[in-house]
């Protein structure tokens, strides 16, 4: 790696770290925490894409799974999850383990929102939870 391409890598990961902040993240305490972390954000995904690109990332922070931005839902606008991850309540559903509000339900699909915290705004639309035999579809209904 020459000069060139170590700076642009330490630029990356100075405006992750920032990016990180302004979405409300803890303060990674560790060097193992803060690799693992910057591992998964910026390998190969869009957040990564963007950095290297020059280009600015998302205005809003994705919704999550597993506590992490869930890229992937933002960049492909459709995904599949496993029946075993997703669990309905009266209001709400919750999805790799991140609560979605629901707006309506008709024939078993689910109209929903992910808002970040209560009463959070609904920065990424409507979406549909639809159930498929052994997993749920997850996919862009409306723009915000």
């Amino acid at each position: 790696m020459d000069a060139d391409e170590a700076r642009k890598v330490v630029e990356t990961i100075a405006r992750w770290m920032e990016l990180r902040a302004q979405g409300g993240y803890e303060p990674l305490s560790t060097s193992r925490e803060f690799l693992s972390e910057a591992t998964h954000s910026l390998k190969g995904g869009l957040l990564q894409r963007l950095l290297v690109e020059g280009k600015e990332p998302l205005e809003h922070t994705p919704p999550l799974a597993f506590s992490r931005p869930w890229y992937e839902l933002i960049e492909n606008g459709e995904v599949v999850v496993e029946k075993d991850l997703v669990t309905l309540g009266d209001q709400a559903v919750t999805i790799c383990k991140h609560q979605w509000e629901i707006l309506e339900q008709q024939e078993g699909a689910y109209t929903i929102c992910w808002r970040r915290g209560k009463g959070g705004e609904m920065h990424w639309g409507r979406w549909r939870l639809v159930p498929n035999s052994d997993s749920w579809v997850l996919s862009q209904w409306t723009l915000p």
